[in-house]
């Protein structure tokens, strides 16, 4: 039977994802780096921090920071370099896994809240624009992010370094039932969240399509310009914040479908009896769409540069003054 294993397709499979992680890993890490601090350096400025979907901004550029570094770090090490300390300390599989799962379920709850936000401020209805403020954007993301935390919490309890296989070690949950349910909520969320995200990217979008005037007040301001149908003008700094929401869910979304794709392909055939080509081919498409995932955390930055000349000249501002963090000047 083993002369019918295609052992030279393995190893194609086993090389590609090698480079994968050991050669494009590094630069995920760098370019994510290096984004994340310069984006963060252009919304926490003066003129921009005022505004809530700033700050929606700067707490994702702080959360892709965790994500790179507590998501993808860990593969990247495991994978392309066959380091991967989790395996021989309990303590650190377990912080790996909790660290993996609840910053990647706090980073992208952020681009939610952030298009929520716009779909407030772009609204027509006074009490909906309220809600777009520093105060609930503060609210949100510390309700948010406690939130996450905490139902990522038996992740780490459930946490164990198994031995499938002989001269084999591997972090990961139990198998129980929690699991399970926590498998198919991993498939929910990688569906829903990108469901949400065009939703509210569109509603802001028809909301602005259907305004006449452009806002040239604040929220709850009382000197608000406006047409004889009562309807306030948006600001043109909320209208390149909208822009780079949606630049945001364009990435995101495309590179984040990858995985519930692979995810639901294994759900479906995991009954079913597999040869060792089609494990290794299964395996292989779960890194490869695990790799997908936090591309658009490491790349978004870059985008807002390509896209809007807006951030463009912030960032050239920020170098030509030298002042990358100006609250702690």
């Amino acid at each position: 039977m083993s002369a019918s294993i295609n052992y030279g397709f393995i190893l194609t499979l086993s090389s590609i994802k090698r480079n994968l992680f050991s050669i494009g890993g590094p630069i995920l890490v760098i370019l994510g780096t290096i984004g994340s601090i310069l984006s963060f350096s252009i919304f926490i400025q003066k003129h921009l921090r005022k505004n809530p979907c700033s700050i929606y901004f700067m707490a994702y550029n702080i959360a892709s920071i965790g994500v790179i570094y507590g998501g993808l770090l860990p593969p990247v090490l495991e994978l392309g370099y066959s380091i991967d300390y989790s395996i021989y300390n309990l303590d650190i599989c377990r912080l790996r896994l909790y660290a993996a799962v609840s910053v990647g379920c706090i980073c992208p709850s952020y681009l939610i809240l952030a298009s929520i936000d716009r779909v407030f401020i772009t609204s027509p209805k006074a009490h909906m624009r309220r809600l777009s403020s520093r105060r609930y954007a503060a609210i949100f993301i510390i309700t948010g992010t406690l939130f996450w935390l905490l139902c990522s919490i038996p992740i780490g309890v459930f946490a164990a370094i198994l031995n499938p296989a002989p001269n084999y070690l591997i972090c990961l949950t139990q198998t129980n039932t929690y699991t399970r349910t926590i498998s198919y909520g991993s498939l929910a969320k990688e569906i829903l969240v990108p469901s949400m995200m065009v939703f509210f990217g569109v509603w802001a979008v028809k909301n602005i399509h259907h305004m006449k005037l452009v806002r040239i007040a604040p929220t709850g301001s009382l000197h608000t310009t406006q047409r004889k149908t009562g309807t306030p003008m948006i600001q043109a700094k909320d209208r390149q914040l909208v822009v780079l929401m949606l630049i945001n869910i364009i990435i995101y979304v495309p590179f984040s479908c990858v995985l519930p794709i692979v995810l639901l392909y294994t759900q479906l055939t995991a009954s079913q009896s597999e040869s060792i080509e089609t494990l290794q081919s299964q395996d292989f498409l779960f890194r490869v769409a695990t790799y997908c995932v936090y591309v658009p955390y490491c790349i978004n930055s870059y985008a807002h540069l390509f896209m809007s000349k807006t951030f463009r000249k912030e960032l050239k501002d920020i170098i030509l003054t030298g002042r990358l963090f100006p609250c702690c000047a």
